[in-house]
């Protein structure tokens, strides 16, 4: 099953054998039941079953929203705390 990869993206196989090659990486990879595999790039992945197989994707965590809140909380610490003590 030839497909675009998305970095970040998981394979995980919940049973069964694949045989995985991706854009890029110069190593095949095999993997078996219960393990599973990021995509390091964006290219071509080309996955095959060696055995009957059960696969699932696992989609990329987007944390921007949580990161800039994050960021937002640190910001308005560091002017409370700079008030607080006389810095400009």
């Amino acid at each position: 099953m030839p497909f675009s990869s998305v970095p970040g993206k998981r394979l995980r196989v919940l049973s069964g054998r694949v045989w995985i090659t991706e854009e890029g990486n110069g190593q095949d990879i095999f993997l078996s039941g219960g393990e599973e595999i990021g995509l390091a790039s964006r290219g071509l992945v080309v996955i095959e079953a060696l055995a009957s197989t059960r696969i699932e994707w696992i989609d990329p965590v987007c944390q921007h929203g949580w990161l800039a809140s994050q960021i937002d909380r640190a910001v308005m610490a560091i002017r409370t705390l700079t008030r607080s003590s006389g810095v400009a």
